[in-house]
């Protein structure tokens, strides 16, 4: 749990930053708040899931960090770190291609989107085979 409150600090403190700079805020600025959004909305519906749901089966898909899957708050932290530099490397590709860091932005917008969506359908999964255990 340390981690996933040290990742939404973390996106706090972007968010902060970002609103305390006297320039608007570009397209890919905006994407990447999203992507801040979901990817701890992801974060924390992976967390339910692997908490509750292990003894019927649901592990982490990612290939990259299947192997903390065991250990959710090592998995929110090691996922956090490739999030912020995923995010530092498009700040710099923005300033020489800002429509590949635009796309960019938003493939990850779109990942985190199918990613919270499958996580939540499966915490909906995980609930309802609870209640049918606990019911026989």
């Amino acid at each position: 749990m340390r981690w996933l409150a040290l990742t939404i600090a973390i996106s706090v403190s972007n968010a902060a930053a970002a609103s305390a700079q006297s320039h608007l805020l570009s397209n890919v600025d905006v994407m990447l708040g999203a992507h801040d959004v979901l990817h701890t909305a992801d974060m924390i519906t992976t967390t339910y899931d692997l908490t509750h749901g292990q003894a019927l089966g649901a592990s982490e898909r990612n290939p990259i960090l299947k192997p903390f899957g065991s250990r959710p708050a090592l998995l929110t932290g090691v996922s956090g770190a490739f999030d912020v530099l995923q995010v530092a490397v498009i700040k710099q590709v923005e300033r020489t291609h800002p429509r590949w860091a635009l796309v960019w932005a938003g493939a990850l917008v779109a990942i985190e989107v199918w990613a919270t969506t499958n996580n939540i359908a499966a915490a909906g999964r995980i609930q309802q085979r609870n209640l049918l255990a606990a019911h026989r």
